[in-house]
């Protein structure tokens, strides 16, 4: 990746500042101009008015051509190396003196996470640990998203886009209305999410800002309705099994009928995701509930339930998987995640 595309990600130029550095206005762009003092080679630096783009010329003095090897990554040398450090110092003393940064890559991502957080009064999170180049908007008080951000490589929505990334806001939708959606241009089916429930929509301008809002409305009601499900049962548990405490891998090899110590809020006819702990660290068992407010001993409650699929240890990991979905603990009962439930049910369909 070329040193401008790293160093002016997510980054918007002032345009003032850019004055005040040096740039010239011209009718496409701001143009800066300087020499560097290895080899004396002339620097062009336009950044772009319409897209935001930057791009560094540097222009061999003998030839006035553009010195190539800098931008060879087979190219080596002392020379070559102080050549490509003296331009990339340079870019990154323009981009902290003339730009400014942004939570996002695109512009329309940007302006629709801002509308989002106002709109709905809650900041946006990242549900993959660390990375910040995806994030998700939460129904309050719940742990279920309704509109998650993602950056993606453009050629994996797009087939003839180009050798870039580009983000896509993935968001519910009924299954009735999935086929004429994706007929419109700037939206596809979901990308690495279920196509029956889920869309992505590109934000790359090509849907208005007014269509997304609506359909982020539309998303929202739809996962909350899926979040006050009715006694009928499709509410969603991830509970946490120690092996130590109770060998359930020992004691439910042979049985599908089990019994689990009975949570609040669960109901006959949800789904419990088993996740086991040490050695495993995965999720092995889902079950349905059949029976609830069985009686144990010293006044507990348990209920049970049938095991309904048994997946293999590599599956459903926490360290490759079910992070990845937005899930950072398992301490307790909660509820699975929307993205981590679509995953799991590929499997069962198999």
């Amino acid at each position: 990746m070329e040193p401008e595309d790293t160093i002016f990600q997510k980054k918007i130029p002032d345009v003032k500042k850019l004055l005040a550095y040096g740039f010239q206005e011209e009718e496409k762009d701001y143009l800066f101009e300087t020499t560097l003092k290895h080899g004396s080679f002339q620097v062009k630096i336009r950044a772009y008015k319409k897209t935001n783009e930057v791009l560094a010329q540097v222009l061999d003095p003998l030839t006035g051509e553009e010195y190539l090897p800098i931008r060879l990554e087979a190219a080596r040398g002392e020379f070559i190396y102080e050549v490509k450090e003296e331009l990339r110092a340079l870019l990154q003393d323009i981009a902290d003196h003339c730009f400014t940064s942004l939570p996002f890559l695109l512009p329309q991502t940007n302006r629709i996470a801002l509308l989002l957080k106002e709109k709905y009064q809650t900041p946006w999170d990242y549900p993959f640990s660390d990375d910040k180049d995806d994030a998700c908007f939460r129904l309050p008080k719940r742990e279920k998203w309704f509109a998650l951000i993602l950056r993606v490589p453009e050629k994996k929505i797009r087939p003839e886009g180009k050798e870039n990334d580009i983000e896509v806001l993935n968001l519910k939708a009924e299954e009735s209305e999935i086929p004429t959606l994706i007929q419109k241009k700037g939206i596809r089916t979901a990308y690495h999410m279920s196509h029956k429930n889920w869309i992505s929509v590109i934000l790359d301008d090509e849907v208005a800002d007014e269509e997304i809002l609506a359909l982020v409305e539309k998303s929202k009601e739809l996962v909350l309705r899926k979040a006050k499900n009715s006694p009928t049962g499709k509410k969603n548990w991830l509970v946490p099994a120690n092996l130590d405490t109770y060998d359930i891998y020992r004691e439910w090899q042979y049985t599908d009928d089990v019994y689990w110590w009975q949570s609040k809020n669960m109901e006959v006819g949800d789904a419990v995701y088993v996740y086991v702990s040490f050695p495993f660290h995965a999720i092995l068992y889902r079950a349905v509930i059949t029976e609830t407010n069985l009686d144990f001993n010293e006044g507990r409650k348990e209920v049970a339930m049938h095991i309904t699929d048994r997946y293999d240890p590599y599956f459903c990991t926490f360290r490759k998987v079910m992070k990845k979905y937005g899930v950072t603990a398992v301490r307790g009962p909660r509820y699975l995640p929307d993205a981590l439930a679509e995953y799991l049910a590929k499997k069962e369909k198999e």
